[in-house]
């Protein structure tokens, strides 16, 4: 996870505007966050049957 952030820090461009301008640069930085919140479901997932919650009973 820490290593999607670090990247994302790498990729970003100096400000808003360039950003918003960078069709690339946008879109690598949307992907990288998009894994990166992959990543983290994926050890709440493993926490989660690890430890034997199961399911909430109602939300």
């Amino acid at each position: 996870m820490m290593g999607y952030v670090e990247e994302l820090k790498e990729m970003l461009p100096e400000d808003e505007e360039n950003y918003l301008q960078d069709l690339v640069s946008r879109r690598a930085c949307e992907k990288t966050i998009e894994v990166a919140i992959d990543s983290l479901i994926d050890a709440s997932a493993m926490v989660v049957s690890a430890e034997k919650f199961g399911l909430p009973a109602s939300e």
